[in-house]
């Protein structure tokens, strides 16, 4: 059973944990803490060597020691991505910088801003299982150019079945 802890508890427990160069700050929030990795790194504009502060993670005083470790282990994972968001770049644009506005990328999704192949599957591209199995009709495309509808496994996208679009035969 997990008793409450204090903010000397908790920052116990953190100087147990090791990543890289990252260091924890906890910083009192209502009824619990905020926990934030910081990290000496060049700034990504400017070049020059300086405190980087990720994102807060809340920290409950009910906590377990595990919770506090995994929340850590989290906040370091997510610090990654975001640098790797922040260096990757193609073309020379940081194309997943994490400070996009979520407005930005929604009206990308209003316009319909997308770089999807085709959908259609291809009969034949799939192993195929016996019937008997839930699935789904869905338009598709045998390897020969033939349009039916393929009966896809819906847990697994195999396809169960090929039948031939109505009228047409797929000799022809």
């Amino acid at each position: 059973m997990a008793t409450k802890k204090t903010r000397e508890d908790i920052e116990a427990i953190l100087r147990e944990v090791k990543f890289l160069d990252r260091r924890f700050r906890l910083l009192d929030k209502g009824d619990g803490f905020l926990l934030q990795v910081t990290y000496v790194e060049p700034d990504i504009n400017t070049g020059e060597p300086e405190e980087q502060r990720a994102r807060k993670w809340y920290v409950s005083p009910w906590a377990t020691e595990t919770e506090i470790v995994e929340t850590a282990f989290a906040a370091c994972k997510r610090s990654m991505e975001h640098i790797v968001g922040e260096w990757f770049t193609h073309r020379g644009r940081r194309v997943y910088s994490p400070h996009f506005s979520i407005g930005a990328r929604a009206e990308m999704c209003d316009e319909g801003r997308f770089d999807a192949r085709d959908q259609t599957p291809l009969c034949g591209s799939l192993p195929t299982l016996p019937m008997g199995f839930p699935g789904a009709d869905v338009p598709c495309q045998r390897r020969d150019g033939h349009e039916g509808k393929c009966r896809v496994d819906l847990g697994v996208g195999w396809v169960l079945e090929w039948q031939p679009r109505s009228g047409v035969s797929p000799e022809t």
